[in-house]
């Protein structure tokens, strides 16, 4: 028994050790064997090789970054074996991929408006006929310093680039173009207070 559905470490940084406990008991009546695989990159799982009846330990999951890489929200897979047989269950092991962030006295604020970007019908493509949507959420930069675009992630076509840099009071029309009518996209920045946000696009109705 475990009482987690989920395994999520939030903010990893390059260079850094982030650890994550996952509680685990046995209910049962017996001496169980135990192992579990995690499918992913930086991760290594330290478990319990069994549990008495009764019994109660943890699984510790690391994950160990290199020094740089390129930012990303990853979701990955930790797997049980009970008694050699693997469980259906995977439990997601969600992390969040910055950069150190060094303290400054002056820093850039992300502002993004509105809080849902509305997807509208945009022309169809004159060869394929496929319909398409967009849409637009505007980003601020409410700092004193400037906003660095450190990476764009999106399954649609965006207008914000990596590498863009918003001035101190600057504005940005973030465009969205997509198949989807319900798409995000995701961005990392060097804001030590949001890094990380996601950009919610979907068909509002009236």
């Amino acid at each position: 028994r475990t009482d987690r559905l989920s395994a999520n470490f939030g903010y990893c940084r390059f260079g850094e050790r982030s650890v994550k406990l996952i509680p685990l008991a046995n209910d049962g009546d017996k001496t169980i064997s135990l192992s579990s695989v995690c499918e992913g990159e930086y991760l290594t799982v330290n478990c319990p090789k069994s549990l008495k009846p009764g019994e109660e330990s943890t699984i510790e999951l690391v994950c160990e970054l290199p020094r740089e890489g390129r930012c990303r929200s990853v979701t990955d897979s930790l797997y049980f074996m009970l008694d050699g047989k693997r469980l259906a269950f995977a439990m997601p092991v969600e992390r969040i991929i910055l950069p150190r962030i060094q303290p400054r006295e002056s820093v850039p604020v992300l502002q993004t408006y509105p809080s849902v970007g509305k997807l509208t019908e945009a022309k169809a493509a004159r060869r394929s006929q496929k319909v398409e949507y967009e849409g637009e959420i505007e980003l601020r930069n409410a700092g004193k310093a400037p906003l660095e675009i450190l990476e764009v992630s999106s399954s649609g076509t965006c207008s914000l680039k990596k590498g863009q840099t918003l001035a101190p009071g600057a504005k940005f029309k973030v465009r969205l173009r997509t198949e989807k009518c319900e798409d995000r996209v995701e961005i990392f920045t060097n804001d030590p207070q949001r890094p990380y946000k996601e950009l919610i696009f979907n068909i509002l109705k009236n």
